[in-house]
């Protein structure tokens, strides 16, 4: 779970936030590495998107350092971090689906004949490519969610960090959803999975990490995690239905 002798993609270390005289990130100290599928549980309020957004620099830490690839924070992570927020008509831009994919590319100021190849492969990759004309805000919610993947993997991103991926999604939107992260995580992709729904996902985490009032309450393999788990913290242990962590997977 911890490569030996492996550097960190992300170092945190006494990472806190503080709002309104109000810890919502108690100082958090973890190594994330490349390659790996973490998932990140907790209740609501738990801390898990104040963190992530931290993480990639959209908010700036009352305290503690981050260092990707062993060095601060700054403008480059756009290059190689994408987020999928949970709200996905949110995260739509372009009139169409190829534009919406197009949108980040441009953004990063790459060439039109470049753009046009990763917002090729993008579609491609997302099983949206005889969609690629289609009204964006007309596709489904699964869709909507595999089109936010494209949109990150036309960028270049090679770490994929998604909020409550299944938020509002039925159960083919899951599914869909699901078999992308397991074609990233296949590809050799850096996923970050913020969820209270472990039994649709689990199957795909090499590491389960707990946050409970912005504390890291437990990390490790997610068999040993669901073991040790506290009903205090507010996250349901999924092999109550299911009989495994393999079995843990909507597909």
């Amino acid at each position: 779970m911890f490569p030996s002798g492996a550097d960190p993609l992300f170092a945190v270390r006494g990472l806190s936030k503080i709002f309104n005289d109000k810890a919502a990130i108690c100082g958090i100290d973890l190594d994330i590495f490349e390659g790996q599928c973490l998932v990140i549980a907790g209740s609501n309020g738990s801390g898990k998107t104040v963190f992530v957004r931290m993480l990639i620099g959209l908010m700036d830490p009352s305290a503690g350092t981050i260092l990707f690839r062993g060095k601060t924070l700054d403008h480059r992570i756009r290059h190689e971090v994408g987020m999928i927020f949970q709200d996905a008509d949110a995260q739509i831009i372009g009139e169409t689906v190829a534009e919406d994919t197009a949108f980040g590319p441009q953004n990063l100021r790459m060439s039109k004949s470049d753009t046009a190849l990763q917002v090729q492969a993008a579609l491609a990759a997302t099983g949206l490519t005889e969609k690629a004309d289609f009204p964006a805000q007309h596709l489904s919610g699964g869709e909507k969610r595999r089109l936010a993947i494209a949109g990150v993997l036309a960028m270049g991103c090679t770490t994929i960090i998604m909020d409550e991926p299944f938020a509002n999604l039925d159960w083919s939107g899951v599914v869909s959803t699901v078999r992308s992260m397991r074609r990233l995580k296949a590809e050799g992709k850096t996923l970050i999975i913020l969820t209270h729904e472990l039994e649709k996902v689990l199957a795909l985490a090499d590491r389960l990490l707990i946050l409970h009032r912005g504390i890291v309450r437990e990390d490790g393999d997610p068999g040993t995690v669901l073991n040790r788990l506290d009903p205090s913290y507010g996250v349901r242990d999924p092999r109550q239905t299911y009989p495994s962590v393999a079995d843990c997977i909507w597909e």
